[in-house]
This record gives C-alpha cells, sequence and structure tokens, in this order.
C-alpha cells in the first residue's frame, strides 16, 4: 500500500505509512475531519495497492456540520422561587442544565456569577453562594448559546430583633413577695 491521497480541504489523514501487507492482513489510519462552519463536506481516499485484483481503493468521505443555534436548558432545583432570606447570607444553589448537541459537561455554568463544576449527568451546585433577588444562573454552551434563569428570593432585612414589655407597664408598682407576672412581645 502506497501513495495516499486525501481530496477536500477539511479532511487529513494521519497513521499511514507506507506499507507491504502479508495476504490476509491489515493495517489502519485515522481520517480527520477539520471543518468548523455549517455545511456539507465531501472528499476522497485514494490508496494506491500492488494487488492486481484492486490496484486502487476509493473511500467517499462526507459530512456534515450542523449550526448550534439553540441555547442550553438550565434549571434551578433549589432553593425555590420565593424562599425566604436574610439578607447578608448564603445559601447553596442546585440545578440541573442539558444541551440538544453537547454533552451537559461541556456547558459552562455560572450561579451568581461563580463558574461551577457540571456532572456528568448534568446536575451542579453552588455551595456559599451569597443570597440576592434575583438568584440568576447562566449555561453557555459550546457554540456560545446563552441561557439565563432567574428565581426571584425573598429578602428579609437582617435588623436586630425588637422587645416591648407589655406588663408591667411603666411605673406600675408591687407588693413585695408577690408573684409579678410579665408579659412581652418580641417582633
Amino acid at each position: 500500500l502506497e501513495n495516499l491521497q486525501v481530496t477536500g480541504d477539511e479532511f487529513s489523514v494521519s497513521g499511514f505509512a507506507a506499507t507491504r501487507l502479508p495476504a490476509g492482513a491489515s493495517t489502519t489510519f485515522e481520517v480527520i475531519f477539520s471543518g468548523d462552519s455549517a455545511g456539507q463536506f465531501s472528499g476522497q481516499v485514494t490508496l494506491d495497492s500492488n494487488d492486481f485484483d484492486h490496484s486502487v481503493f476509493l473511500l467517499d468521505l462526507t459530512a456534515e456540520v450542523v449550526a448550534d443555534n439553540t441555547p442550553p436548558t438550565v434549571e434551578i432545583l433549589s432553593p425555590d422561587a420565593g424562599a425566604k432570606f436574610i439578607e447578608g447570607t448564603t445559601t447553596e444553589v442546585t440545578g440541573i442544565v442539558s444541551d440538544d448537541l453537547a454533552s451537559a459537561e461541556s456547558i459552562t455554568v455560572t450561579v451568581a456569577g461563580q463558574t461551577v463544576e457540571v456532572h456528568p449527568d448534568g446536575t451542579f451546585t453552588a455551595s456559599d453562594v451569597p443570597v440576592s433577588d434575583p438568584l440568576t444562573v447562566q449555561g453557555i454552551d459550546t457554540a456560545g448559546n446563552v441561557q439565563e434563569v432567574q428565581h426571584g428570593l425573598n429578602i428579609i432585612a437582617n435588623q436586630p430583633p425588637t422587645i416591648q414589655v407589655l406588663q408591667p407597664t411603666d411605673g406600675q408598682g408591687f407588693i413585695a413577695g408577690a408573684t409579678v407576672r410579665v408579659q412581652i412581645d418580641a417582633g
């Protein structure tokens, strides 16, 4: 086998060395496709042989690159939309992502601006995420398509509790040794 030629600008060959093969033996080589724009591509591999029955082998090559215009799917599993948090605290955020043309692991996920690891099943967890309203999760696939999901959170002001003494009233007198009922309202 010798004189391997490849036609088609997007195709190339790797791992081929001219060789003499005994009857029944085989060899391998790799055809590499490097097209990166959408469309259909064709080419041909030509390989010369000293076999009298098959002096030339022709392999037709075709490839189709599909444009990816669809963003990944992003879902926040927790916390729930509308969940209550005290301002200045953090939470754990979990979710799941998927993409119709790529593995979930190839999606870049950010939670409140922090990049997080995506597991093979598409799940992700972000710890110690500062609570904010809205909570934003973004997924970006390898084609650059972006999907952003937001959950509104109920952020409660971080204020010290207030205590009001309802009984006894200010200035109320007592007899020494008497039991005094105290009533307070902690708001």
